[in-house]
Order: structure tokens, then C-alpha cells, then sequence
């Protein structure tokens, strides 16, 4: 049992969903236990559905580390378990991970001017920005890229992936954009200083060109 909270923990614990899958764990043992004739020894709780979907199998009394099942009949032994077992089972390569990241810096942002929609390339610092970025996600393999269609979003996403590993799986992706991912529009004040916005903003005047918020969220779902 330590060894597959073990596993649970090294696994999923960095994203978030060791607490469920441990629950899982638990409901498990109690399965195995109950199948030898002794009571269950941990609390009994409601277990999350997607977990047990992606976890269980058809076979009863399923050891899903072994990945062979029947593990916990009277003796048999349970055999090893090897870490190549646990990952082509229903590890790391099975859980989308979304990543998701800011442009790199502008000339605007630099001068704290708004920009919206006004297509404004990286700067340099920016440019460098999204290289270092790229390093960051050296271990990813990653399966798809999308990108707002503006300038600064979509240099940032190519950076990213040309920089991101020695081989070349990431630098031959195609970028996808989609225009659901522009910045608000803010109308007459794109190029104005943030003092600008934010003084019009207070008054309440002169808004009448600046995108609401509520046709921002609708674009995007």
C-alpha cells in the first residue's frame, strides 16, 4: 500500500489530484480486503467518478499498478511493480496538461500604452522573454500550439517552440489561431497611456468605443 501512494504522490501529485486518486487508492485496498474476508481498513468515501473511470478496468479485483488484475486473490502473489508498468497504464502520457502563457513585451507595454488590437511586434526584451520561456518547457513534447493571430502572440508561441528542445518535434509544430483568443478592443484609446484609460475609466466618459466585457466572454466560450 505505501508503494502505490508512493506512486500516487510522485505521479499526481503535482497536478492537483493526489487527494482523489489516493481516495481511489484506498477504495482499492478495501476491495482487496473485503475479497479476503477482512473488514475494510480505511474510511470509506464517495469516490469521483472520472477518477475511477480512468482508473478501473473489466477485470475484478483489479491491481491497477501491476496492470495484471486478480492481484489480491488468497495465495497468489502480487507481482512487482515496475515503473514502466504504472506509466503505460495510466501515466503521465494519458493526462492533458494545458499550458498556457503571456506574450513577451512590447514597445506599448514598455511605454504602458494600450494595446487591443493594434498588432505591435515583440521588442527585444520580448523576443528574449519568449527564448527563456521556451527553455522552461524543454520536457514537454508538446501536441498542439494555439495562438491569437496578433504579431506579439504568435512570435511569442514560435519562439517558445523553436527554443524549447534540442530535437526538432517542437520547431516543425504548427501554430493554430484563433481569433477568440484577440485581447479585448478598446476602441478609441489603443495607443493611449494606461493614465488615459484609467482616467476615462473613473469619469465614465468616452467608453463608448471600448469593447464590454461581456461581448469578451461571449467571443471566447
Amino acid at each position: 500500500m505505501k508503494n502505490e501512494l508512493k506512486y500516487t504522490q510522485d505521479i499526481y501529485g503535482e497536478i492537483g489530484l493526489y487527494d482523489e486518486v489516493k481516495d481511489y487508492v484506498e477504495y482499492n485496498a478495501n476491495r482487496a480486503l473485503a475479497n479476503l474476508g477482512y473488514p475494510g481498513y480505511f474510511e470509506d468515501k464517495d469516490i469521483n467518478p472520472i477518477i475511477e473511470n480512468a482508473m478501473n478496468t473489466s477485470t475484478k479485483n483489479h491491481d491497477f499498478f501491476s496492470v495484471k488484475g486478480d492481484g489480491y486473490v488468497v495465495s497468489m502473489n502480487v507481482e512487482s511493480i515496475e515503473d514502466e508498468d504504472f506509466y503505460l497504464r495510466i501515466g503521465k502520457k494519458y493526462i492533458m496538461k494545458i499550458l498556457l502563457v503571456r506574450h513577451g513585451e512590447t514597445d506599448f507595454n514598455k511605454n504602458k500604452r494600450i494595446q487591443g488590437h493594434t498588432d505591435i511586434p515583440l521588442n527585444e526584451t520580448g523576443e528574449n522573454q519568449a527564448i527563456n520561456a521556451g527553455s522552461k518547457i524543454s520536457k514537454y513534447d508538446v501536441d498542439a500550439a494555439f495562438s491569437s493571430p496578433l504579431k506579439r502572440a504568435k512570435q511569442t508561441a514560435r519562439l517558445m517552440l523553436d527554443n524549447s528542445q534540442k530535437n526538432s518535434s517542437n520547431k516543425e509544430l504548427e501554430i493554430i489561431t484563433d481569433d477568440r483568443l484577440i485581447e479585448k478592443y478598446f476602441g478609441d484609446f489603443e495607443g493611449s497611456t494606461f493614465e488615459e484609460y484609467f482616467s476615462a475609466l473613473e469619469s465614465g466618459e468616452g467608453l463608448e468605443t471600448v469593447e464590454l466585457e461581456e461581448r469578451v466572454y461571449k467571443k471566447s466560450v
